[in-house]
C-alpha cells in the first residue's frame, strides 16, 4: 500500500478533495506497486478562481518522479498529474 503525504494548504476544508485525491492514488498503486510513497500539494495558483495546481513527488526504488500539473478544478488537476506521472513510469520501464 502506498503512503500518502497531502497538504492542502489554504483551504479551510479539504476533505472531499483529500478523499477523491486517496481514492485516485490508491487506484493508481495497484496498477503502480513499485511506488511506494506519494507527496501531494494542492495549492491555488495566481489566479484563484480559475488556477488550481497539483504537484505529485513519486518514490520508487531507484527512481523518484515528479509532476506538477494545473487546471480550472483541482479535480482534473489530479486527474492530468497522475496521466503525467504514468506516461514517465512507462517510460522508465521501456528504457
Amino acid at each position: 500500500m502506498i503512503k500518502l503525504n497531502i497538504k492542502t494548504p489554504g483551504h479551510a476544508d479539504s476533505r472531499l478533495l483529500v478523499r477523491y485525491l486517496k481514492k485516485k492514488l490508491h487506484e493508481f498503486s495497484k496498477e503502480y506497486k513499485t511506488v511506494s510513497e506519494a507527496d501531494v500539494r494542492l495549492i491555488h495558483g495566481p489566479d484563484r478562481e480559475s488556477d488550481k495546481v497539483c504537484e505529485i513527488y513519486l518514490k520508487m526504488p531507484g527512481k523518484n518522479i515528479f509532476a506538477i500539473q494545473k487546471a480550472a478544478s483541482f479535480e482534473s488537476a489530479v486527474l492530468k498529474a497522475i496521466a503525467k506521472l504514468q506516461s514517465q513510469i512507462n517510460n522508465i520501464t521501456i528504457l
